[in-house]
């Protein structure tokens, strides 16, 4: 079984052009549609166990066991780490270890045709879409790219790295940085994937249920950068404020309030409310 190290970024108009530039090989483009399930009260995603159906196999996503509390580099906070499992009988023991009151026999229950246990453990599909994608090898690194367009309009980008389990992970993730430096890629933030947008336009509650549970982490950011962000934030709803003739200044030390009316007061609330909400939708 291996570990699927992975970073993803977002794909621009040169992203074509510069994959060309440093030598990545395109090795193949294909589409799938994948099916997610988990029974009413999200068990399973709520662990971050990811169950779907992808061309008629079943495959889990698990995340790894392996203490990474040594790991703080930017790259490592940037990556996702998951066991990927492809055996049905290894799946259904996995996911009986987690659903609970629920009596499956894997043996009867193990074969393709007969999928039974679905029913049996109320698992229901809770996402489903269509993904067209085009794979590139950068032979050099052992990394392979994928340039993912999914059918609810969203395209984002994965560089990945499969590690045999218990293997140097750390290698990975040097491997990772490095393509992502030949690539141009710049910032901090976590890249989300496809299942998190999906379920944040789709299914704003379960998306909710994750980021409160850190299974969703949407955008990563330096604190740094949220200063800087929050400080342009302030900046702009003071001058909003004096726009609107709410108040004026000549200085930080000196504020003149004017009069509020009541359609300045609702003008203010309505666009704070806006600003905190697009900041709000970051984090």
């Amino acid at each position: 079984m291996s570990v699927e190290v992975e970073r993803k970024f977002l794909c621009s108009a040169d992203t074509l052009k510069t994959l060309e530039e440093i030598g990545g090989a395109c090795v193949g483009q294909r589409q799938f549609q994948d099916q997610y399930y988990d029974n009413p009260s999200f068990d399973l995603t709520l662990r971050d166990m990811w169950l779907r159906k992808r061309k008629g196999c079943w495959e889990l996503k698990c995340p790894t066991t392996e203490d990474t509390s040594g790991e703080q580099s930017k790259t490592a906070a940037l990556c996702t780490r998951y066991k990927e499992i492809t055996n049905l009988s290894e799946i259904l023991q996995r996911v009986t270890g987690v659903i609970q009151d629920v009596c499956v026999d894997t043996e009867t229950s193990s074969s393709p045709e007969n999928e039974s246990w679905l029913s049996e453990m109320n698992l229901v599909c809770f996402a489903e879409f269509t993904t067209d994608r085009r794979s590139f090898l950068l032979q050099e690194e052992g990394v392979q790219i994928d340039l993912d367009q999914a059918d609810f309009g969203y395209h984002v980008g994965e560089i990945e790295v499969l590690v045999p389990e218990g293997g140097d992970v750390q290698s990975a993730l040097e491997k990772i940085e490095r393509t992502a430096q030949k690539l141009g890629l710049s910032g901090d933030q976590r890249v989300e994937g496809k299942m998190s947008v999906y379920l944040k336009r789709n299914n704003p509650k379960h998306y909710e249920k994750l980021l409160r549970e850190h299974i969703c982490k949407g955008c990563t950011k330096r604190p740094i950068t949220v200063f800087k962000e929050c400080f342009m934030f302030i900046t702009q709803l003071f001058y909003l404020l004096e726009s609107w003739n709410i108040f004026k200044y000549n200085s930080f030390n000196s504020i003149t309030p004017l009069t509020f009316s009541s359609s300045g007061c609702s003008m203010v609330v309505s666009t704070f409310c806006e600003l905190l909400c697009s900041m709000q939708s970051t984090y």
